[in-house]
């Protein structure tokens, strides 16, 4: 079929999207049966705008879904990628109606964007107004005890969208206990599964040994004595972890509000990497050695991690810093956070 307007060459398979929903599920620790998978040519109304503010004015790219009305701050990131465009259609793949004319999208486009970032309607301008189609495999998968749900996969870097509405599976026994092992090995975990086990306690849920609230807070005082104990023989230093600033992109929020997402660099063997630094003070009358653990994320799932540790002196209140890098595999049009937890 031909189009009215320009699209992309696909780059992915309806069989790599399958593989890329059924990875993610898994990780929820579900299992899952395919349901339909459908390859639909989608129309959007990509536009930019301008916000009129006093000093400099910030602007942005923004999209709009022609045919549900939907704005979307990702399309034009994907779309600014040198994919091969055409304006022919994969063979047996379908076509969503442009419900929303060009017209009503210069309308409505400064609206949408007002709403999202909390501004007034007239303070957003709209310009250079084009459409095209963005190849994208719908995906509707069953779930046993939960349902069907309906993921979406851009047919071009393959990023999913409909995960979130997977909630993760608890964990069984066997899980739990492995996880309670790892977390014994640090302090900072001893803290945490006295909490969980306090949690536990009052909502009288978990496993049935804790059913009995004698042995959860017999549980609960060994836990402090020993978190006690730890704390008391060594305190912790203090860290602080950044991405460098080459290694971050534009704002969540159309490149102007919120949190930065990652912008890594690729390695010479086709990994992303991102690198900054963490900071190490030490005000405790003893030297500490402090770990922290460095996460990217792409959604709620860790693509990507290193631990950075440091032999921290006592009195170090002036920041020793350490520099630290993350590798991974992925695509540099995906969305990625970044996330430190200190450990020890």
């Amino acid at each position: 079929m031909i189009l009215d307007a320009p699209s992309f060459k696909t780059l992915v398979t309806p069989e790599v999207a399958l593989s890329i929903v059924q990875k993610e599920v898994a990780r929820r620790r579900w299992p899952m049966e395919l349901s339909e998978i459908r390859l639909v040519y989608v129309p959007y109304w990509v536009f930019s705008f301008d916000v009129l503010a006093e000093g400099p004015t910030p602007s942005g790219r923004a999209a709009l879904n022609a045919a549900s009305g939907e704005l979307d701050e990702f399309v034009p990131q994907i779309l600014s990628r040198p994919f091969k465009k055409t304006k022919e259609t994969e063979e047996d793949a379908e076509v969503e109606p442009t419900n929303v004319s060009r017209s009503e999208a210069e309308k409505v486009a400064p609206a949408k964007v007002a709403a999202t970032a909390g501004i007034k309607r007239d303070s957003v301008a709209v310009s250079a107004l084009a459409k095209y189609y963005l190849p994208t495999y719908y995906v509707w998968v069953n779930i046993p005890g939960l349902g069907e749900f309906k993921i979406e996969l851009d047919a071009l870097t393959g990023s999913p969208n409909g995960l979130e509405q997977i909630p993760a599976k608890e964990k069984g026994w066997n899980e739990s206990a492995s996880e309670a092992l790892d977390k014994m090995k640090t302090p900072k975990g001893w803290a945490d599964l006295a909490g969980e086990a306090a949690s536990t306690a009052g909502q009288g849920k978990g496993p049935s040994l804790l059913s009995n609230k004698y042995l959860v807070w017999a549980g609960l005082i060994v836990l402090i004595l020993v978190i006690l104990f730890l704390f008391n023989r060594q305190g912790s230093a203090a860290v602080n972890c950044t991405v460098g600033n080459a290694y971050l992109g534009a704002p969540e929020y159309f490149g102007l509000f919120g949190d930065p997402y990652l912008r890594p660099a690729k390695t010479l063997s086709g990994q992303l990497i991102v690198r900054g630094s963490c900071e190490y003070t030490n005000k405790n009358s003893n030297d500490v050695t402090a770990c922290v653990r460095l996460d990217v994320l792409r959604d709620s799932a860790t693509i990507g991690t290193n631990t950075s540790c440091l032999n921290v002196p006592a009195g170090t209140e002036v920041p020793r810093e350490k520099e630290f890098e993350v590798a991974f595999n992925g695509s540099s049009s995906v969305r990625y956070r970044f996330r430190s937890e200190q450990t020890v």
